[in-house]
């Protein structure tokens, strides 16, 4: 944002506080896309609002204004968190695992992809930087929203033929 629209750090502050703040619908009220959409759809909804994002911020946005529309598919975003912590935990359960020793197990696993993903995608943003390009940083992140969808939809079709 800095690199592209010339924000300082106020207005970088006014825009994380904004996409937080239209998330909040979606956590507080985690089943409704479930209960409406069931729990695969609402994940892929999750997914293809992350991937509609991301497109959006590598290609469309050029003015400060754009950048503003881009956090309404945070709600939408979100959708698909509840659906993965509901399966996450039937999964575990259904596999022996105690709730404590689930969640020691996902800590443990987000921990180290938080770790990953640091080196990833400084590397990324610094090759973007680099080559010119900083508003092509959010094609990375789509392509793993992407790859989530194709996943989840080929999991969807698999448990669907079942």
């Amino acid at each position: 944002l800095t690199e592209t629209l010339g924000w300082g750090t106020a207005a970088r502050g006014r825009y994380a506080s904004l996409e937080c703040a239209l998330s909040i619908p979606g956590l507080a009220f985690p089943g409704v896309a479930e209960r409406h959409l069931g729990t695969a759809s609402a994940m892929l909804l999750g997914s293809a609002a992350a991937l509609m994002q991301h497109l959006l911020n590598a290609w469309w946005v050029k003015e400060p204004w754009q950048q503003f529309v881009v956090p309404l598919f945070s709600f939408a975003r979100v959708a698909g968190h509840a659906p993965l912590t509901s399966l996450l935990h039937a999964a575990g359960e259904e596999a022996g695992f105690g709730q404590a020793e689930l969640r020691g197990c996902l800590q443990g696993l987000q921990s180290l992809a938080s770790l990953l993903a640091i080196l990833i995608w400084t590397s990324w943003f610094s090759h973007c930087v680099r080559n010119g390009k900083p508003r092509r940083f959010p094609l990375g992140p789509a392509a793993v929203a992407a790859a989530e969808m194709a996943v989840g939809g080929l999991a969807l079709h698999i448990c669907r033929k079942r």
